[in-house]
């Protein structure tokens, strides 16, 4: 009896090695990101974006920085 060998992944993590837009936004060189596996092979191929082995972490979102409020000083 022969098994089934694993479906394929439908999305792909990677790195964005060139700048490119994907849903009509820009997708910055460097930045760390999901992209539909079809999609996300065409821009490797064109040397935009390197398909990473494992899953990137998720991004922690922005901290917001201690900006002193109006009248105070920066003790920084």
């Amino acid at each position: 009896m022969q098994t089934t060998p694993p479906a394929q992944p439908q999305t792909l993590w990677g790195v964005v090695e060139r700048a490119f837009y994907f849903q009509g936004k820009p997708l910055e060189k460097g930045k760390k990101c999901e992209l539909p596996r079809l999609f996300a092979l065409e821009m490797q191929a064109a040397k935009k974006f390197t398909v990473s082995a494992e899953p990137v972490a998720a991004a922690e979102p922005p901290k917001a920085e201690a900006r002193p409020r109006k009248g105070e000083k920066d003790v920084g």
